[in-house]
């Protein structure tokens, strides 16, 4: 299984991922920038992301944390 994906390239684009975004969310997961600053639906980059995204929470915060940026 997946349980997370991190991507630090900075070419994500919010039009490739909202759709995944609304399911990782409606199942409980996370996705942030790199700071781990929660993305939302209405403020999204068209392009230019780096995100982090986790099955749940405290994964998330773990990554976050261990990536300390």
């Amino acid at each position: 299984t997946l349980d997370g994906i991190i991507d630090t390239r900075g070419l994500v684009s919010g039009y490739d991922i909202m759709a995944s975004a609304l399911i990782l969310k409606e199942a409980g997961g996370q996705l942030s920038d790199l700071r781990g600053v929660r993305i939302i639906d209405d403020d999204v980059k068209t392009t230019g992301m780096s995100i982090i995204g986790t099955k749940n929470k405290d994964l998330h915060n773990k990554i976050v944390n261990t990536l300390g940026l």
